[in-house]
C-alpha cells in the first residue's frame, strides 16, 4: 500500500475506485489475492526503486539492507515465518542481494 500511495501521489497512477477497493481488501482483511494484485500494478522493479529512493531509504542494496536481512547460508526464510505478499531481502555478503516474495505459503525469489 505505501508503494501505491506514492504512486498515487507521483500521478503515475490514479487511487480509482478499482484500487482503492483492492488496496481495502488488502488490509482491512489480508487479501494475499488484492495485494498480489497491487504488486503487479506497481511492479517489481519499481517498488525497489521507491525503497531505494533517497526520499525514503528503507532499503540499502549496498548497505545494511532494509525489511528483513538473512545472510547467505540462511537462503530464504523459513515458511513459518512472515504472510503471503509479504517481502524480505536477502544479501549474500557481498554485491548480490535477492529479494523474496512470500507467494502461496513459500518464499519465491521475485522474477521467479
Amino acid at each position: 500500500m505505501f508503494v501505491q500511495t506514492c504512486e498515487a501521489e507521483s500521478g503515475r497512477m490514479p487511487l480509482d475506485a478499482t484500487r482503492l477497493q483492492a488496496m481495502t481488501r488488502m488490509i482491512r482483511y489480508s487479501s494475499n489475492e488484492d495485494a498480489t494484485r497491487v504488486l503487479e500494478w506497481v511492479g517489481e522493479q519499481r517498488l525497489l526503486d521507491i525503497l531505494q529512493s533517497p526520499r525514503f531509504r528503507l532499503y540499502d542494496a549496498g548497505g545494511p539492507g532494509g525489511l528483513a536481512t538473512y545472510p547467505s547460508t540462511g537462503g530464504p526464510p523459513a515458511n513459518s515465518v512472515g504472510n503471503d505478499g509479504d517481502f524480505a531481502q536477502r544479501r549474500d555478503g557481498g554485491a548480490g542481494t535477492t529479494l523474496y516474495q512470500r507467494r502461496a505459503g513459500a518464499w519465491v525469489a521475485t522474477g521467479a
